[in-house]
């Protein structure tokens, strides 16, 4: 377990893992920028992102970011080891409810639209049918 992203991209050409698990907040830079640099280096490599922050507001940027899945981190163990399975088998996982929410925008025909305001420092979006 790396202390800090530079830490991480030195700790894991050595350790060679099929997987790599990351947080969004990270010390010095954001897990999403990590998520890039790991891939940077090593393309054929599966992330995870294990988080605190609310899938809605992060998993989408994870996946873009080149990650394989998104959970929470308040997850039961077994949703956790279901996502780690699917990524190391090549899938990818959310949890249904963000299978759900990104098959509706999807289906809604690209017509989805962000609203987000903040409040008491906090992102807060919701996503509608335009």
């Amino acid at each position: 377990m790396a202390g800090s992203a530079a830490q991480a991209l030195v700790e894991i050409p050595a350790a060679k893992p099929h997987l790599v698990v990351v947080d969004i907040s990270l010390a010095g830079t954001s897990g999403l920028q990590l998520i890039k640099d790991i891939l940077n280096r090593d393309p054929a490599l599966s992330v995870l992102v294990l988080s605190t922050h609310d899938e809605t507001l992060y998993a989408e940027r994870a996946l873009r970011a080149g990650a394989k899945g998104y959970v929470m981190k308040h997850a039961p163990t077994d949703e956790v080891m279901r996502a780690i399975r699917m990524v190391l088998r090549g899938g990818l996982y959310l949890s249904e409810r963000m299978q759900s929410r990104l098959v509706g925008m999807v289906a809604g025909g690209g017509r989805a639209v962000s609203a987000c305001r903040v409040a008491s420092k906090r992102e807060q979006c919701a996503f509608k049918g335009g």
